[in-house]
C-alpha cells in the first residue's frame, strides 16, 4: 500500500526509526554543548558513559 506521500509503509517505518535515532543524536549533542564531552550524568553511577561515548553509541545506532 502506498500512502498519499508516495511512500510505502516500509519506507515510512524506516524513516520514523531514523528520525527517532537522529533525535537521540541531537540530544547527545545538546548535552555536549551544555556540559562538555567528558561530563557524565550526575544521577547515574560513576562508571556511566561520558557524553562523548553516548554520542558515539548513538551515531553507531544511526549507521546501523
Amino acid at each position: 500500500m502506498r500512502l498519499s506521500n508516495g511512500l510505502s509503509e516500509a519506507q515510512l517505518e524506516r524513516l520514523v526509526l531514523l528520525s527517532e535515532e537522529l533525535g537521540e543524536v541531537i540530544q547527545a549533542i545538546g548535552k555536549i554543548i551544555r556540559h562538555g564531552y567528558a561530563s557524565v550524568n550526575p544521577t547515574m553511577p560513576p562508571d556511566s558513559p561520558t557524553n562523548r561515548q553516548r554520542l558515539e553509541r548513538e551515531l553507531g545506532d544511526v549507521a546501523h
